[in-house]
């Protein structure tokens, strides 16, 4: 399993554990209710956060530079092979000669 699936997983199990016991020993009233809502809501957002978190933005926006230096780096080298294409043909033209 995944580092993040089992974070997700126990966050989610702690969370409701603490929701089950909170409302066993305060009964349902809505101060309980909106307590196990809103930690409801911090497990939906640990669960989004760490899913789709800054950690993804991270890799693709590393994964985008990594690919504009790989187009610069292929355009250099188109530059250079055109310039010894050239070099190559007035060789072969003086070889004619």
């Amino acid at each position: 399993m995944d580092a993040k699936t089992i974070i997700i997983t126990s966050g989610w199990i702690a969370i409701a554990l603490i929701a089950v016991t909170y409302i066993y020993i305060g009964g349902v009233t809505l101060v309980t209710s909106i307590v196990v809502g809103l930690l409801v809501m911090a497990a939906f957002g640990l669960t989004f956060g760490l899913a789709f978190g800054l950690e993804d933005t991270k890799m693709r926006s590393m994964e985008v530079k990594a690919r504009m230096d790989m187009s610069e780096e292929l355009t250099e080298i188109k530059t250079a092979v055109s310039a010894l294409s050239e070099k190559v043909d007035c060789i072969k033209k003086e070889l004619e000669v």
